[in-house]
């Protein structure tokens, strides 16, 4: 049995965390279901699929639907339940849906060393779009701060128009994409807006998902014009001490080819602990 889902209850949050660290534990892998919600595009969406065998929880996949044309997805099967077509049932429950609302692209979200995925991936003729590295900073790791450049502050929606033209210019996306990204993560529980200023001018921005004690980072953007000058490496600095000093482990993902990004990064003292490559279906 297939149940779709907008939002999941205490019990079945339980059932899927529950899941979720079984296949990490057997397939010894590192992959986080998509669990924040508050940024999709479309609010009605169902976002949840789980299969169920009986009152058992054996299989369960996410979407994660920021923009408008396009779905990730993620996933598991626990292990005593795989090759008897349960994901790809989930699969084509979550493809109805999605198409119901227009939607008509899927980037599956897998693993670099799973290869229950990379075998389904391949049978199913994905196509290979990009893939990124998941790093964590020591706890350890000491920082050198040096002499601030600019300020580091939280954002609020006065300067949507202006972060939106920094998240446009820096991923290639609608200056109406941005906005409603941005949009999302400043009205979502647990997710917060950071700026760089130089005086009154916004330079950079970056968003930090918290997660129990975790602050995982991303959208961190330096606007072209500044770039090179050091400013990046010095906002990723302040962020870092600041969500420190709260006691949260820090992490963050980078696109492989960003290499000035994962230079930087690898600079600051994170470590890879993990890839994930993302593969483009159409529905």
């Amino acid at each position: 049995m297939i149940k779709a889902l907008t939002t999941l209850g205490e019990q079945e949050m339980v059932g899927v965390s529950r899941l979720a660290y079984t296949c990490r534990q057997i397939d010894k892998i590192e992959f986080d279901l998509q669990t924040d919600k508050s940024l999709n595009y479309y609010k009605e969406l169902k976002s949840w699929f789980l299969a169920y065998e009986g009152a058992e929880l054996v299989g369960v996949l996410s979407i994660f639907e920021p923009l408008k044309s396009e779905a990730e997805i993620t996933g598991c099967v626990h292990p005593s339940y795989r090759e008897k077509g349960i994901f790809t049932e989930l699969c084509n429950a979550a493809k109805s849906e999605l198409l119901s609302l227009g939607i008509h692209h899927m980037l599956f979200s897998v693993a670099g060393n799973s290869g229950p995925a990379n075998q389904m991936i391949h049978k199913w003729n994905c196509t290979l779009k990009q893939s990124e590295y998941s790093m964590a900073l020591p706890p350890d790791r000491r920082l050198q701060l040096p002499a601030h450049k600019i300020r580091v502050g939280r954002l609020g929606p006065e300067l949507l128009d202006d972060m939106a033209n920094i998240s446009s210019a820096a991923f290639h996306e609608t200056v109406d994409q941005a906005i409603s990204m941005l949009a999302g993560s400043l009205s979502a529980i647990g997710r917060e807006l950071y700026g760089a200023f130089a005086g009154d001018k916004l330079l950079g921005i970056v968003s930090v998902r918290i997660d129990e004690e975790t602050a995982m980072i991303n959208g961190f953007a330096v606007q072209p014009e500044y770039q090179g000058q050091g400013i990046g490496k010095d906002f990723m600095l302040q962020l870092i001490q600041m969500l420190r000093e709260r006691g949260l482990a820090v992490r963050l993902d980078v696109d492989s080819e960003n290499r000035p990004a994962y230079i930087l990064y690898r600079d600051l003292g994170f470590e890879e602990i993990s890839i994930h490559d993302y593969y483009e279906s159409e529905i």
